[in-house]
């Protein structure tokens, strides 16, 4: 199907993505499928939440893990953050938050 937008490189030139290039990926970030991503904002970590219940966070200088939290018994639907608390909701039925200083050590990363 030519032009369909969901086609890499298909569309205006604005929304291409750059040469349809992947620069990083991490093929083995959890051991089931990842369900929600979440970016702290005014601090350099990515969040990655699984179907296992596993919340990951990431350093996004370098794409490596700087921690981890078994935040559920069942699957992660929904992650979102603000710049002081990491929210996360369940197939458990619960909604819990932890704060985002508390995930890392303090200092440089």
């Amino acid at each position: 199907m030519r032009d369909s937008p969901l086609e890499p490189g298909a569309g205006p030139p604005a929304s291409r993505p750059h040469g349809s290039l992947l620069p990083q990926q991490i093929p083995t970030a959890h051991k089931d499928w990842v369900c929600a991503l979440a970016f702290v904002p005014g601090r350099p970590m990515l969040l990655s939440a699984c179907r296992a219940g596993v919340i990951k966070v990431w350093n996004v200088d370098n794409f490596t893990p700087i921690g981890e939290i078994k935040g559920h018994d069942s699957p992660i639907n929904a992650m979102c953050t603000n710049a002081r608390h990491i929210f996360s909701a369940s197939s458990d039925l619960t909604v819990k938050f932890w704060s985002a200083r508390r995930l890392v050590p303090s200092g440089p990363h």
